[in-house]
């Protein structure tokens, strides 16, 4: 079974930011897992809109609900 359409198009622009990063010599281990999880998470919460939205973004944010304050705060 292939990916959505929409969770390929945001996987897409991860994967291009962070090999433009680590092209310049940045690590972006956390960084890496946070976008990661955000790519995971939109397609469920969009359906077949591949657009990052406020609501989508509000959205995943909550999924983060079980972290602590810092921690959620750094991730988004």
């Amino acid at each position: 079974m292939s990916a959505p359409v929409c969770a390929s198009a945001i996987r897409a622009v991860i994967t291009r930011y962070l090999a433009l990063k680590a092209a310049l010599g940045c690590h972006y281990a956390i960084e890496r897992r946070v976008l990661e999880s955000l790519a995971t998470c939109v397609p469920t919460i969009t359906g077949s809109t591949p657009d990052l939205t406020p609501d989508t973004f509000s959205a995943w944010a909550q999924t983060l609900h079980h972290l602590t304050p810092t921690v959620r705060r750094n991730r988004l």
